[in-house]
């Protein structure tokens, strides 16, 4: 069976409308998600046990698969537990970015603010993340000036005391970029893009020799989140590459990738697993 792909293209960009060329292209059909239907998912065109791959945002995921009939399958590539920092920096330790932080809640954090800038603080700046991919806050620089602004700001999506985030030293970034990703022939690269490089939005479908060459030294620790998946990696101001994030594809920007090469790859490894599925 062809997988049938939903996609969700709110802001009618470019990067999607390449995507969904590329899946058309493939003699895939295409649910777009967009203006034509008012931004909303009609399952009446999907059946059980349809072979199904979303991208979007991940609250849409969700949507799409609360709504989908039974037996569609995979329909997303968004496991969300195996994407939290939690979880993935363990493995990494030693390859990211952020390799000097701490694991702690919101509610300990703005406790003790004045410890964790001391611990953690460079010209009265750290930086902060949710451990979540889902982004209740997005990870940034957090002045000491500027704390408690910040969290009565609309910036926050939730002020959960017991939401897990983390502190971290800031750094420095001199490009980043990112790597579509499958777990299948020992960890393997599918696309790349450039989206930032020096401190500028860059997107071309490319990335510098050491960028790849971290990203499969990623690949190889064996920490496959999904059967595809986003590598984020990043270069500091000393010409040296890290781990910056792990991405879930579902939820994943493509940027300037290779988007037939993204669609080809993932239809064949999502027609395999249906085919293979239990």
């Amino acid at each position: 069976m062809k997988t049938r792909w939903i996609i969700e293209n709110f802001t009618d960009s470019e990067d999607y409308n390449d995507l969904i060329k590329a899946v058309e292209d493939s003699g895939r059909s295409c649910f777009v998600i967009g203006r034509r239907n008012h931004f909303d998912f009609d399952p009446s065109s999907f059946k059980e046990n349809d072979c199904v791959m979303f991208l979007g945002s991940i609250q849409m995921t969700r949507n799409v698969t609360d709504r989908l009939p039974i037996g569609c399958f995979p329909i997303s590539y968004n496991t969300w537990d195996r994407y939290l920092c939690s979880s993935y920096y363990p493995p990494f330790k030693e390859r990211l970015f952020n390799d000097n932080f701490e694991f702690t809640t919101i509610g300990e954090f703005r406790a003790n603010f004045f410890e964790f800038y001391r611990k953690f603080g460079k010209e009265a700046m750290v930086f902060i993340r949710p451990d979540t991919g889902e982004k209740s806050f997005q990870g940034q620089l957090l002045d000491i000036q500027d704390f408690d602004k910040f969290w009565g700001s609309t910036l926050i999506q939730s002020d959960d005391p017991n939401e897990k985030m983390i502190v971290s030293s800031p750094k420095n970034i001199n490009g980043e970029w990112r790597f579509v990703c499958s777990k299948y022939n020992g960890g393997e690269i599918i696309a790349q893009s450039t989206y930032q490089y020096q401190k500028k939005r860059t997107l071309i479908p490319s990335a510098p020799v050491g960028a790849t060459n971290k990203c499969l030294e990623i690949l190889k620790v064996g920490y496959y989140p999904d059967s595809v998946f986003c590598v984020d990696i990043c270069e500091d101001n000393d010409g040296n590459f890290w781990l910056l994030e792990l991405t879930s594809f579902s939820s994943a920007g493509l940027y300037a990738t290779d988007k037939q090469k993204v669609v080809n790859r993932v239809n064949e490894i999502v027609e395999m697993e249906y085919k293979n599925r239990g």
